[in-house]
């Protein structure tokens, strides 16, 4: 056998673990170093790093014996040379193998442990995510859900739930994003209407639609801290916004200034947006020359 099968049939012992299972070999005799009957690839290659070491010291004893004899029991001078030439091979052979292990362990003994594979992730760390990708998200007002991660029964349950109840709204907003929006409490469509008093059925029920879809999922109840800040004698309405810019963000920044303006025109006071680092907001300010009511 020549050099070069030599090494061919090394190269397949070494991949046989891997195509057959890397993470899961199963090996048909015993490994020196491996007491595990199912190990992993990491661990066959480092049993393998260690009995090939112990082969190689071994082999060059072998060889230094055979030479010795080759030494003792010979007269021919050439092959006295040839068995000297050979006792010294072995011996470095031998130097350079001890050395090599030897200066690996001095320097770093994780230097002698091969870690080629990641160790694969259980189902308990799987389960620690915060949530389950596809399943419905709930906040004030509305239930999300992300309709590339969820599935079609998923997606379909999710539509017939909120086409069941009277008043909500289904729409697919930004990114792919299925939102149900919830009816408006009674308390908050009384306010709105008594906000908007004396505009034409058609806006008001439009201002009530933009509540639904856009204020009323951000809105802030508490607004004296904005109030302090703008100096503001009212705040009437204040919603929060988030540096993710999703599609509540967008419709907020959209629809305020629409809202701010149906206030003004509604109550015909100097209605004013404001925006915070995490807010947008209608304002009152007391006004000497307030504009006309609507429809005055």
């Amino acid at each position: 056998m020549n050099f070069k099968s030599s090494i061919f049939f090394a190269f397949i012992i070494l991949l046989a673990p891997l195509l057959t299972s890397a993470q899961g070999y199963v090996p048909l005799v015993g490994i020196p170093g491996v007491t595990d009957t199912g190990i992993s690839f990491n661990s066959y290659i480092n049993a393998l790093y260690a009995l090939s070491i112990s082969i190689a010291a071994l082999l060059a004893v072998v060889k230094i014996i055979i030479a010795g004899m080759k030494w003792m029991l010979s007269d021919v001078v050439t092959n006295k040379s040839e068995a000297i030439s050979d006792i010294k091979g072995a011996v470095f052979g031998l130097i350079v193998v001890v050395s090599a292990v030897l200066i690996l362990t001095v320097i770093n003994p994780q230097l002698t442990k091969t870690e080629i594979f990641l160790e694969s992730v259980s189902d308990s760390v799987r389960s620690r995510g915060s949530a389950t990708p596809g399943t419905p998200v709930t906040g004030q007002g509305f239930r999300s859900l992300s309709l590339t991660a969820a599935s079609p029964e998923t997606i379909t349950a999710f539509s017939t739930a909120c086409a069941s109840v009277t008043g909500s709204v289904y729409r697919v907003e930004q990114a792919g994003t299925a939102v149900c929006y919830e009816p408006l409490p009674s308390s908050l469509v009384t306010k709105i209407n008594n906000d908007f008093l004396g505009m034409p059925p058609a806006n008001l029920t439009a201002v009530q639609r933009r509540f639904q879809t856009t204020h009323y999922p951000r809105l802030i109840t508490d607004t004296s801290v904005i109030a302090s800040k703008h100096d503001a004698s009212e705040v009437l309405l204040a919603v929060s916004i988030s540096n993710k810019n999703d599609w509540l963000d967008s419709a907020n920044a959209t629809a305020m200034q629409a809202t701010c303006t149906d206030f003004q025109r509604s109550s015909g006071r100097s209605v004013t947006q404001v925006k915070g680092d995490n807010y947008l907001a209608c304002i009152y300010k007391d006004d000497p020359n307030p504009p006309s009511p609507l429809g005055a």
